[in-house]
């Protein structure tokens, strides 16, 4: 299933936002990306260390969980929130990665960067890029931690979209839902002991992430994540005084609301496309596809197929598209492939009748030259 990330934030901003104090925040479905309520969703924010989320997606997609690095002096003493790095120690990358997402480490961030790009600056621009690829226009990285820096801002949507992406990954779901881990540290004899900053991990029924960040400019910012009968839900809200009760109230009033629900399921049999030789083609969702939805909502389907099948076509064979939406809302949230159920091909012509055309096609060109 293609699902487009992009939200209606018209839509959203229409319905009964929550009462927060956050200066921007919006609550995005991850699977569909349909934004499901916000307030200044486009607005150009600091966001601190929740730029750490951008990092781990750039390091997932760039470095080996098991790759090692060897920590120098340029990536030790970092200021800020520390997993506390000691140069001449050697750690792998996901370790790094649970103290860039568990105890927020810039140090980590720096280490993972340089490992990555070479050096920090190289690796802003990875981040930029990826921003780019992602069609995140309002969003500009000028370092992997988040310390304040002029131009480091995106907005709560474009966060949520960041945060989205990353979720598909497996190893940073596991990561950003750890809630204590040990790492060995070297020269000591006692491991590193990392507890999640996290607090939604205990006290919001289905947490699951996702990072917490703050400095004086961008104040308080929480991107969340929650899962309840099968729908992830992501949060972000950015200078939030309460930041924990604004987003537990975001998560609970929508989980009350919203139900993820089965639109199409794969394999059903849902249109049919005449062959041009007589009878119809049935046509199947080659995949499932799912939307959050409200009570008294409904899904609404398009069709994307040809108007008649004119040559052979095989089983499984695509034959077109879906596109799907919530009724009265007009933003495409899902394309689904559409594939042929059975096979089909024009019927052999007889030897005779191929011999009859022929002739038939000689006696005209005799007449015309004639």
């Amino acid at each position: 299933m293609v699902c487009s990330l992009l939200g209606c934030v018209d839509c959203a901003a229409a319905q009964s936002a929550p009462q927060t104090g956050a200066e921007a925040f919006i609550l995005m479905d991850a699977g569909s990306g349909r934004v499901l309520t916000g307030k200044n969703t486009e607005q150009e924010l600091a966001i601190a260390s929740t730029t750490k989320i951008m990092t781990a997606l750039v390091v997932l997609e760039n470095a080996e969980l098991d790759d090692r690095v060897e920590i120098d002096g340029r990536m030790a003493g970092i200021e800020g929130s520390s997993m506390n790095l000691d140069a001449g120690e050697e750690l792998t990358v996901e370790q790094l990665l649970y103290g860039l997402m568990l105890r927020s480490g810039n140090d980590a961030a720096v280490a993972l960067a340089i490992h990555v790009a070479g050096s920090v600056e190289g690796f802003a621009e990875k981040m930029n890029a990826k921003a780019a690829e992602m069609g995140v226009m309002h969003t500009h990285f000028c370092n992997p931690h988040g310390l304040p820096a002029q131009g480091h801002e995106t907005t709560a949507r474009e966060l949520a979209r960041i945060a989205a992406e990353a979720w598909k990954h497996e190893e940073f779901r596991r990561i950003v839902g750890t809630k204590s881990i040990t790492v060995p540290w070297k020269g000591r004899d006692y491991d590193r002991a990392m507890k999640n900053k996290n607090k939604l991990l205990t006290l919001l029924p289905g947490g699951n992430g996702i990072k917490t960040g703050y400095t004086k400019a961008a104040g308080r910012c929480l991107v969340g994540g929650a899962e309840r009968g099968g729908m992830q839900l992501i949060t972000v809200v950015l200078n939030a005084p309460d930041m924990w009760n604004d987003t537990i109230r975001i998560m609970e009033e929508e989980f009350a609301q919203v139900r993820k629900e089965q639109v199409v399921q794969a394999g059903e049999i849902c249109a049919s496309v005449p062959l041009a030789w007589g009878g119809e083609m049935p046509v199947a969702a080659a995949e499932s596809a799912y939307l959050p939805l409200r009570e008294g909502e409904k899904a609404e389907i398009e069709w994307i197929l040809p108007e008649t099948i004119e040559s052979a076509v095989a089983v499984g064979q695509n034959l077109g598209y879906a596109k799907i939406s919530v009724k009265g809302d007009g933003e495409i949230l899902c394309e689904i492939p559409l594939i042929c159920a059975e096979s089909a091909a024009p019927p052999e012509r007889r030897y005779a009748d191929a011999v009859r055309e022929i002739a038939r096609g000689w006696v005209w060109r005799e007449v015309i030259w004639r």
